[in-house]
């Protein structure tokens, strides 16, 4: 089975800046949406920082698929 996969976020009505970040990995089964902080400030920044934290932890370790890497955290 093939599973296409597309991503957006939109600004809303209410802020200037879209603070929230998006990750895309279908080769590993992995979809990433980091929420904006509300305005905040470098609230686009964290959520960066939180889709670079995660590709790193997840993907960046060999011969673990994302599912099999978060079950061994569980424990």
């Amino acid at each position: 089975m093939k599973i296409q996969s597309i991503c957006q976020t939109d600004i809303g009505l209410v802020r200037k800046q879209n603070q929230d970040r998006l990750g895309l990995f279908p080769e590993s089964d992995l979809y990433i949406v980091a929420d904006g902080m509300g305005g905040r400030p470098a609230g686009e920044i964290a959520s960066q920082m939180t889709v670079d934290a995660i590709v790193e932890f997840i993907l960046n370790r060999k011969n673990k698929t994302p599912s099999t890497k978060l079950e061994r955290r569980k424990r």
